[in-house]
């Protein structure tokens, strides 16, 4: 059932927006892409269950070669939302960390390296 519903769904996994994904909770990553949006160049970034969009700072970082970079690691990547920067400020930058798990140990990657 799960592949026909893939197949339904033209493969296409619901977009979240970064607001809405769960506080400080690793979600596993299974692909980024750079893709044209209503805003111009995005980065897709792709989980278990949905997809979400990364915020211009890190889509303009994320070249085609970093992502193949992130990509061709065989360690599990991993998305943790970490909020806004300023709750009270709805204009305020959403906050993110990207994180590796190596032997059981996880392994912080930053996004301005």
């Amino acid at each position: 059932m799960d592949v026909l519903n893939r197949i339904a769904r033209c493969g296409q996994k619901p977009i979240l927006k970064a607001g809405e994904l769960e506080l400080n909770t690793r979600f596993r990553i299974h692909n980024i892409r750079r893709t044209k949006s209503l805003f111009g160049n995005s980065v897709l970034v792709e989980l278990d269950n949905y997809a979400v969009f990364l915020p211009r700072r890190i889509s303009d970082y994320l070249t085609e070669e970093k992502i193949d970079e992130l990509l061709r690691d065989p360690r599990p990547l991993y998305l943790i939302y970490l909020g806004k920067e300023d709750a009270r400020n709805p204009t305020s930058a959403h906050c993110f960390e990207f994180q590796r798990v190596d032997d059981e140990i996880l392994v912080n990657e930053s996004a301005e390296e």
